[in-house]
C-alpha cells in the first residue's frame, strides 16, 4: 500500500469514529446523571442483568437458561426463552463493579456502538461510498424508533436486533445486486436477530422472502442458492443452542404468550397524528421528516432528478411500511394468525426507518466535497438533536435502585412486565406473598434453603407423599436424595402441580438426608449446546483457514 493510500484510509478511519463518537454521545445524553430513564421495559430488563449476574455469581452453568434470583427464588426461565449471549458483558461488568442502572446504561450504548460499526460498513458497501457508511451511520444511529427503543420502550431486544438489520439488507444486496459473494453476511445478520429479538427475526424473515422474491431471477444460479442454503444452515447450527430448547419446551408445555396474549395488533394500530406527531414515539419524527424533505428537495432541486433507482426504492418500501402500522392493513385478519405475537403493529419501523435512512444514503451519497459532505453530517445529527428534544417531554420518569435493591427486596424479583414465559394459567404474584424458600409435606410447612446456584435444599426425614418445591416448573427440573449415612444419591421423581410448582414424589421407605432440586436441562438442551459449540469452532477454523489462503495469494 503506498503512502497517499494509507493516509486516505487513515484519515477515512478518523472520520468514521468522529461520526460513531457524536451518535454514542447523542444517544448518552439521557444517561448522563446518576439516575435511569426507566422506560416501558426497562425494569425488567434490568431484573435480567441482576438474574444473569446473580447466576454468574452463584455459578450456575452457562448458558443459565432459569434465573435463580427471578420470582423469589422461585425461578424464571428468562436465560431459556430470551436468548442472553448479547446481555454478558453488562451482566459481568455488574458481578465486577456497576449498579444496576449503570449496567443497563452500559448494555444500552454497547448496542449502539455495534450499530455504528455495522451501519457503516453496510452502507458504505451498499452506497459504494466511505460519506455514505458515515451518513447512513448517522440517520440511523439517531433515527427516531432507536431513539424510542432506548430512552422510551426500554427494549432492550429490539435495541440489540437494530444492530444487525443493516447486515441483513447488506447481505440481500449481496445475494441479489452483487453475486452472492459474502454469504456471511446473512449467517451474521440473521444469527444476530435469532438471538437478539425473535419478532425482529420475524419481520425480517418475511421481508427477506419479499426481497427475494421480487428478485427471484437474479439468485436461481448455483452460487446464490448454496451461498443462501449455507448461510441459513450455519445460522440454525450455532443458534440451535437457543432456539431448539424453546422449541422442546413449547413441545412439553403450555405458555401464557400463545394462551393469553398481551395484546392484539388491532389494538395497536397508529393514526396520522401517530406517524407525525414530533412527540410520538412510533412515528417518523420530527427529525426523520425535515431530513427526508431536505434530501428530496435537495436532489430534484439541484440533481435535477437522477438519483439511483435503488434510492428511490428504498425510500418507496420504507414510506410503504411506515403506512402498513395504520388501520387500513388489515391486522384483525393478521391477529388470526400466529403473527398476532408481533403484537405492535409500529414494530415494522425498525425495518421502514432503516430503509428511509439507506435511500437517504444513495441520494446523497455522491455529494461533491469535503465542505458539503460535512455540513450533511453536521446538519443530519443537529436535526436529530431537534428530534430527541421533542421526544424529551413524552420520557417516562426517572428511576435510581441502591446496588442490593433486586437481591435485597425479594417482591422486586416479581416484576415480569407480561410475564409471557409463566406456564399457561399460573399466578406467579401469588408466590410473591410467600414465605421465602417455604415447602410443603403433607404433615406441614417448612423453610427449606434456597442455594447460590440456584438450587433449592431441605432436610428430608422420611415422611411420604408429594412435596411441594417452591420451584417454577420447567422441563429439565431433577431432584435428588443425599442420604444422610453417606450413601449414593437417589433420584427422585417429580413433575408439575397445579399451581405450576415443581413437586416431588416421596415414596415410602426411603431414609433420611438432604433432598436437592436444581435445574440441570434435558438432554435435547445439552446435546444442541454441544452442537453450538462445534458449530462455532468449525466455522471460526474455517474462516481462519480461508484468511490464511487469500493472504498467501495475494502474496
Amino acid at each position: 500500500m503506498n503512502e497517499k493510500a494509507k493516509q486516505t484510509r487513515n484519515r477515512r478511519a478518523v472520520q468514521a469514529l468522529v461520526c460513531a463518537f457524536a451518535v454514542l454521545c447523542v444517544c448518552a445524553v439521557p444517561f448522563v446523571d446518576r439516575d435511569l430513564v426507566a422506560g416501558h421495559d426497562a425494569v425488567f430488563h434490568i431484573l435480567r442483568l441482576e438474574g444473569l449476574a446473580d447466576a454468574i455469581r452463584g455459578g450456575v452453568p452457562m448458558p443459565a437458561r432459569v434465573y435463580p434470583l427471578m420470582l423469589g427464588g422461585y425461578g424464571y426461565a428468562a436465560g431459556l426463552f430470551y436468548p442472553d449471549l448479547l446481555l454478558l458483558p453488562a451482566a459481568l461488568a455488574r458481578v465486577l463493579v456497576l449498579g444496576p442502572e449503570f449496567a443497563f446504561k452500559l448494555e444500552m450504548l454497547l448496542c449502539v456502538a455495534l450499530q455504528c460499526l455495522t451501519s457503516y460498513y453496510a452502507a458504505r458497501a451498499v452506497s459504494k461510498s466511505h460519506f455514505g457508511g458515515c451518513l447512513f451511520m448517522v440517520l440511523y444511529g439517531l433515527c427516531n424508533y432507536h431513539f424510542a427503543n432506548i430512552f422510551i420502550r426500554g427494549a432492550v431486544g429490539e435495541v440489540q436486533a437494530m444492530a444487525f438489520l443493516p447486515l441483513v439488507v447488506w447481505g440481500l444486496w449481496d445475494l441479489t445486486e452483487e453475486g452472492a459473494k459474502k454469504p456471511w453476511l446473512l449467517f451474521l445478520g440473521f444469527t444476530g436477530l435469532v438471538l437478539s429479538h425473535t419478532v425482529s427475526l420475524a419481520l425480517m424473515g418475511l421481508f427477506a422472502v419479499v426481497w427475494v422474491l421480487v428478485r427471484l431471477p437474479r439468485v436461481l444460479n448455483k452460487r446464490a442458492i448454496l451461498g443462501g442454503l449455507s448461510a441459513a444452515g450455519a445460522c440454525l447450527a450455532v443458534s440451535c443452542y437457543y432456539w431448539l430448547p424453546v422449541l422442546e419446551q413449547f413441545a412439553s408445555d403450555k405458555f401464557k404468550v400463545s394462551e393469553e396474549p398481551l395484546t392484539r395488533l388491532v389494538y395497536n394500530m397508529t393514526g396520522w397524528k401517530d406517524l407525525l406527531s414530533p412527540q410520538s414515539f412510533v412515528g417518523v419524527g420530527l427529525g426523520g421528516l425535515l431530513i427526508l424533505a431536505a434530501a428530496v428537495v435537495w436532489v430534484l432541486a439541484a440533481r435535477k432528478g437522477r438519483a439511483p433507482r435503488a434510492a428511490w426504492v428504498f425510500l418507496a418500501v420504507g414510506a410503504a411500511l411506515a403506512l402498513c402500522t395504520m388501520s387500513w392493513f388489515p391486522w384483525g385478519m393478521v391477529d388470526k394468525t400466529p403473527l398476532t405475537s408481533i403484537q405492535f403493529p409500529w414494530r415494522l419501523n425498525a425495518i421502514s426507518q432503516l430503509l428511509v435512512c439507506l435511500g437517504i444514503t444513495l441520494l446523497l451519497k455522491d455529494l461533491a466535497g469535503s465542505p458539503k459532505q460535512a455540513a450533511a453530517l453536521i446538519l443530519s445529527a443537529a436535526l436529530s438533536v431537534v428530534n430527541l428534544v421533542c421526544l424529551w417531554p413524552v420520557f417516562p420518569e426517572k428511576v435510581n435502585y441502591a446496588g442490593q435493591h433486586f437481591t435485597g427486596q425479594r417482591g422486586e424479583t416479581f416484576y415480569l412486565v407480561g410475564a409471557e414465559w409463566l406456564p399457561a394459567g399460573v399466578d406467579h404474584l401469588a408466590f410473591a406473598f410467600e414465605p421465602a424458600a417455604q415447602w410443603t409435606n403433607r404433615e406441614g410447612t417448612y423453610t427449606g434453603t434456597y442455594r447460590p446456584d440456584g438450587s433449592f435444599a431441605f432436610e428430608y426425614e422420611e415422611v411420604d407423599g408429594p412435596c411441594g418445591i417452591p420451584k417454577l416448573y420447567y422441563k429439565g427440573y431433577s431432584a435428588w436424595l443425599e442420604p444422610a449415612d453417606g450413601g449414593e444419591k437417589m433420584p427422585l421423581p417429580l413433575h408439575k402441580d397445579g399451581a405450576g410448582r415443581v413437586e416431588l414424589t416421596m415414596a415410602p421407605g426411603l431414609p433420611t438426608g438432604q433432598v436437592v432440586v436444581a435445574y440441570t436441562g434435558t438432554t435435547l438442551q445439552h446435546i444442541a449446546d454441544w452442537v453450538s459449540l462445534l458449530s462455532v469452532l468449525g466455522l471460526s477454523a474455517g474462516a481462519v483457514c480461508m484468511a490464511v489462503k487469500r493472504k498467501k495469494q495475494a502474496a
